[in-house]
């Protein structure tokens, strides 16, 4: 479940590779990378709503199409 924080939308790195259906190692590779941009909080990367979406935008119209189902859907819209 993400952490809503005033309007921000934070999700953890676990919690997106079960949604995107990605290992945890790529996601932070993507990050380490900065093709993903987080936050790391204690020990957990964080990654928000809007950086979600900024990484959406870079890929084809198809693969946003799905992977944004998957990641924001029962998430309320802000």
């Amino acid at each position: 479940m993400p952490i809503k924080v005033g309007e921000l939308t934070l999700f953890t790195i676990k919690e997106l590779s079960e949604r995107l259906e990605v290992t945890e190692v790529t996601l932070r590779a993507y990050v380490r990378g900065g093709k993903l941009k987080g936050q790391k909080a204690g020990t957990r990367w964080m990654i928000s709503e809007e950086n979600l979406r900024e990484f959406f935008d870079g890929l084809r119209p198809e693969e946003k199409k799905e992977k944004e189902a998957k990641v924001f859907s029962g998430v309320p819209s802000v």
